[in-house]
């Protein structure tokens, strides 16, 4: 439920300020405490992955050597270590990484004992025939502050440090300056100990300290797994809190919603919108776009549960908002919920959509700056905006018509049910009443003409061929709309391109490199012209903060994904750059978890220090308490749900859908296109290891992952799941390090890569999918204790999204491996809990090899619809009545040789409801079904009564040229590279002089700028200079063609016109023009004869 404005507190200055600085310390005490790069863990068997270098090498390598690798064979001490580390990295990318750190810095200060690299850098690790290759994965070494920070810094030691950070020096190390940078940390820092060589040899490794002694510099090396892992979001949130503007988003936030009513936006409005949504789209998709077109509306809460869209409601949302002008900033903490949108854009093929910056390896750097270079003026200004408007009004007129279509198709509806009920009264009736009801059938059938000249079939195909021309139209609209942005650019504008080209070639990442970034960052003109050519742009918390001006809305639009994963003080920044936000997510899955390791002693400091529990006494602003989405929920003007799930088969996602959707999912799958896997095999299987045991005092069950991973094993040999993606899912995480190893052991790494297997605990699997997913639950009813279950299923937000993430990732199919029975999967007291509820529903549908049965059994609905089915069936058709589908029934579905359509019978009274008003979903259905991927096949009344064989050839031809789906993908002809086909120009031939041809075949080669085109030109024309007298010459060859209609002059720029593009040109026979000849004569000389250096004849 929304607050009322003023709810909340008011968001004054001085609450901006305490805001922002308590989330800036809370960010800075939260890094403090991460353990690979400060503190000295003990050994376990597998909580935490670490491995000292010196003793084993005898040398430091890849820091100090350009393109070094460390090699390890499998006789190598450290091969199993290093393994299990690449494992680990791999099958849990999204939130584990492996880096290397040199020198490192030991010690016990005030009784804390610290390990920590001083430097570190990415590295990959790969399988390499025999053996494993370590090499760097990136230019850039950091400085790594952590073994020197504590909970008490003052501000002198924080500018100690930052000063230090300065002095970070580049690849490839050598001991020189290796030596310089030690000098500036113990320079800052006089208490630190210098006791290695620092000329690249390693020791042994040491022994942790056991009581107090101050830190020292050794020469060690190491390689150790970490969290992926911030300066400038720091930096943002002091900017914030000491010179920071009133904003619209980031106030509405706070303060919650207006005194506005809620917009009440009809489906009929949805349907004539102007939308510019270039993918498929329902309904609730369409009103986000809408929403956000409203002046009071800044902040919009989309609630999307698992599968529902909320990748390609972003993706449409970004395209629509592109084309129209705006400045769009998708972000999320979940790098892979962007990646997905990510993949989703490119399937344009635009070079300006999207900007993304989200990996930093080479490759995705590359990618980036390869796409910048895409980005071009390519065509005047002028035609571009008359493409624009054109291709605008044709939108617009197209979705009018949409209305025109619902209302036709809703009379076609009732005429046929009029004639049916005419023929039913015909059929029933007796001797003169016969007669009476003959005169009335033929009236009904003249009327039914009358009202209803297109049938309901004829209606159907028209609005799916308007549904296909809204997509092609959306498609060409954004593409201009795009180039519009260029387009308009001067010259000067467009040169900020190369300025960011530039910068990205400068690792972004670097140290040395922030003050740069910072004064990049300051630079307002130049964002803003960025924006205007590049609108849309996918980038991490981290990189907004670090790439663009920390000013009040900076973008039109900010668009969060996966909000509930999103905590408070890192999107602060991000909601400040905002005029509107769109906070998309689910509060049925997990909640962000960011902090929830820090002390609470700590945490309560730091909303103390600056009055917060005052300012906030509430703490609705706390991070502990709220993430992003929670608090959007009280606050956001407005909310929209999406309900249409695409991703599960009905059997996997059914238990969700009743638990935490009540119902409210329309699912859009279907049981039977089960894509791995035997066709003969239930979509949901368990597995019992009876001989499962966890090992006292851990969460490890050996015998049920050894089962798994042996399962797994066979999976990915099976011909049936042949490019099948698999995940494995742990609930506890001790099993998810145990599977890792057995799997890295027991699977060959290029099938990690051909099914994309992952093995990760749910946390790390929001916002992903796979087709197959193998959980394994370990618990043990015999050694577990009850609550060690009851944990993992207790009824607070976070558990219960987190078994709600676990149960929806798959698509096709799940196996459950379990050691004890299904009845102990309840929680303490033998109380129902949500693990042993799925567990039940998980046997029941194994149990009915995953098939239901429709609601309304085989019973058909009409006779209409008995009699077209047995035609089919006499005809080879094995027909279904009544089949469910998309939350509907679909009439009939009609199956031969593998192929498959749904029949609609139009004609019955069931059209209706109890009040005579036509059911909304006949209205609506077939958009759905076809989204679906239905073919649907719709058989009028009237056309059956009087061609029925007609009728049943028609579904007959469906299912033996059963249309190939269009998906997403463009037509060739629409192909992004290529101009829309708005005003189609006849090509004419022209005469044309040579200087002409030869400006017309610059301007068709790619040439732009005025001196580039002339010395083409001149060149092509013999000339050896490009003389006042020549360039005079061409200047006016130039404006004739500007004259002609050919050519257009922008800015010191040429651009053909569509007519220029396509003209056939012919230059008159004659000797080529000759240079002017060089001889002196009197200007009087000169007027009396007429003279000129070069004569053109004129044609």
């Amino acid at each position: 439920m929304k607050e009322p404005k003023g709810f909340g507190p008011a968001f004054d200055a001085g609450f901006r300020s305490a805001l922002c600085r308590t989330y800036a310390d809370l960010l800075r005490r939260q890094r403090t405490a991460a353990t690979p790069f400060a503190q000295w863990s003990d050994d376990t068997r597998r909580a935490h992955e670490f491995v000292w270098l010196g003793g084993a090498f005898d040398r430091e390598q890849v820091m100090l050597g350009p393109g070094s690798v460390l090699t390890f064979r499998p006789n190598h001490p450290l091969y199993d270590a290093v393994h299990k580390m690449h494992g680990t990295a791999r099958l849990n990318p999204y939130e584990r990484e492996v880096l290397y750190g040199f020198p490192y810095v030991v010690g016990c200060p005030r009784d804390r004992a610290v390990r920590g690299p001083l430097l570190t850098l990415p590295v990959e690790i790969a399988a390499v025939g025999d053996h494993l290759e370590v090499r760097a994965a990136d230019e850039t070494v950091r400085f790594n502050s952590l073994p020197f920070r504590t909970e008490s810094d003052t501000e002198a030691h924080n500018e100690a440090l930052a000063r230090v950070l300065e002095q970070t020096p580049e690849l490839p190390l050598t001991p020189e300056s290796l030596k310089a940078f030690v000098a500036v940390l113990s320079r800052e820092l006089p208490s630190l100990q210098i006791e290695g060589s620092l000329d690249g040899s390693l020791v042994g490794p040491p022994t942790k300290p056991r009581r107090s002694s101050a830190l020292q510099v050794i020469d060690q090396a190491a390689l150790f797994v970490a969290p992926k892992t911030s300066y400038f979001l720091r930096s943002d949130l002091d900017e914030i809190a000491a010179n920071g503007e009133s904003c619209q988003a980031l106030t509405a936030l706070v303060e919650g919603a207006g005194d506005q009513p809620q917009l009440d936006i009809t489906n009929e409005q949805i349907d004539a919108a102007r939308i510019v949504f270039p993918f498929p789209s329902n309904r609730a998709q369409r009103r986000v776009a809408l929403v956000l077109e409203d002046p009071s509306t800044h902040v919009l809460r989309v609630e999307g549960p698992p599968g529902t869209g909320k990748s390609l409601t972003i993706a449409n949302l970004a395209c629509h908002l592109a084309a129209t002008g705006k400045k769009v900033l998708i972000t999320s903490q979940k790098d892979k919920a962007l990646e997905v949108v990510d993949a989703k854009l490119r399937e344009l093929d635009l070079p300006e959509l999207p900007m993304t910056l989200l990996r930093h390896d080479r490759d995705s750097k590359r990618e980036l700056l390869e796409r910048l270079d895409r980005v071009d003026k390519r065509r005047a200004a002028s035609e571009v905006e008359g493409d624009y408007s054109v291709l605008g009004s044709r939108l617009q007129r197209t979705a009018d018509e949409r209305l025109d279509d619902a209302s036709a198709y809703a009379t076609a509806v009732l005429a046929e049910a009029e004639v049916v009920q005419a023929d039913q009264e015909l059929a029933t009736a007796r001797h003169l009443r016969r007669l009476a009801a003959s005169w009335r059938t033929r009236s009904t059938l003249r009327r039914a003409r009358r009202i209803a000249p297109r049938t309901t079939d004829e209606v159907a195909e028209r609005a799916s061929a308007r549904r296909d021309e809204l997509l092609r139209l959306s498609q060409s609209l954004l593409q201009v709309g795009l180039e519009r942005g260029v387009a308009v650019a001067n010259r000067g504008d467009r040169q900020v391109v190369r300025e960011l080209q530039a910068a990205l070639r400068r690792d972004q990442r670097s140290h040395r490199n922030f003050s740069f970034f910072d004064r990049m960052k300051k630079n307002l003109e130049q964002a803003q012209k960025l924006l205007r050519i590049l609108p849309v742009w996918i980038v991490s918390p981290d990189d907004v903060a670090r790439l663009f001006p920390c000013v009040a809305e900076l973008f039109d639009v900010v668009i969060v994904d996966e909000a509930s994963q999103v905590d408070l003080p890192s999107v602060v920044p991000m909601v400040y750059r905002a005029n509107k936000m769109a906070i998309f997510g689910d509060t049925k899955q997990m909640q962000s978890q960011r902090f929830a390791f820090m002390s609470q002693q700590i945490a309560l400091e730091a909303w103390q220090q600056f009055g917060m529990q005052t300012l906030d006494p509430d703490e609705r602003l706390h991070p502990f308490r709220q993430s992003l989405l929670t608090l959007a929920g009280v606050r956001a003007e407005e909310e929209v749900l999406l309900d249409e799930h695409f991703r599960s088969l009905p059997p996997i996602i059914d238990f969700s859908n009743r638990r935490w959707y009540g119902g409210r999912l329309r699912v859009m799958t279907d049981v039977h296109n089960k894509r791995f896997g035997s066709p003969d095999q239930p979509v949901v299987q368990l597995h019992r290891v009876p001989d499962g045991i966890v090992s006292n005092g851990s969460q490890e069950n050996e015998a049920e992952a050894q089962a798994l991973v042996d399962h797994l094993g066979s999976m990915v040999k099976d011909p049936d799941y042949s490019g099948a993606s698999i995940g494995v899912l742990c609930l506890f995480e001790e099993q998810v390090a145990l599977v890792k190893e057995l799997v890295t052991d027991a699977i060959d790494p290029e099938e990690w890569d051909e099914h994309d297997i992952v093995v990760v605990n749910p946390d790390g699997f929001q916002g992903d999918e796979r087709d197959v997913i193998l959980y394994s639950l370990s618990w043990d009813d015999n050694v577990m204790p009850r609550a060690a279950l009851s944990a993992r299923q207790m009824d607070t937000d976070h558990i219960q999204g987190m078994l709600n993430v676990a149960f929806t990732r798959a698509r096709d199919e799940i196996h459950v491996f379990h050691s004890a029975p299904i009845e102990t999967f309840g929680m303490a007291g033998d109380r129902p809990g949500a693990l042993g509820e799925w567990m039940s529903h998980c046997a029941e549908v194994q149990a009915g090899g995953g098939q239901r049965v429709s609601r309304r059994g085989v019973r058909a609905d009409s006779q209409f619809e008995v009699d077209v089915a047995e035609g089919l069936r006499t005809r080879g058709v094995t027909v279904r009545h009544q089949y469910p589908a998309c939350g509907f029934s679909i009439d009939l579905m009609c199956e031969k040789d593998g192929m498959r359509v749904g029949v609609e019978c139009d004609g019955e009274l069931y059209h209706e409801d109890e009040h005579g008003a036509l059911r909304i979903q006949d209205l609506e259905r077939q958009a759905v079904l076809e989204r679906a991927g239905w073919y649907i096949v719709r058989i009028p009344y009237r056309k059956w009564r009087r061609d029925p064989d007609g009728q049943l050839e028609r579904v007959l031809d469906a299912l033996e040229l059963l249309p190939e789906s269009e998906g997403d993908d463009l037509d060739e002809d629409d192909a992004p590279g290529q101009w829309p086909d708005v005003r189609p120009v006849r090509s004419k031939t022209l005469r044309v002089t040579r200087e002409q041809a030869a400006l017309v075949e610059a301007l068709r080669r790619g040439l732009r700028a005025e001196d580039e085109v002339f010395r083409f030109a001149r060149e092509q024309l013999g000339f050896k200079r490009l003389g006042s007298n020549i360039r005079s010459s061409l200047v006016a060859s130039a404006t004739r063609l500007n004259h002609m209609g050919l050519l257009v002059i922008e800015d010191g720029e040429y651009f053909l016109t569509p007519a220029g593009r396509s003209a056939d040109l012919r230059v008159p026979p004659g000797p080529p023009p000759r240079a002017p000849a060089r001889r002196r004569t009197s200007s009087s000389r000169k007027r009396r004869s007429g003279y000129s250096s070069y004569r053109y004849r004129r044609y």
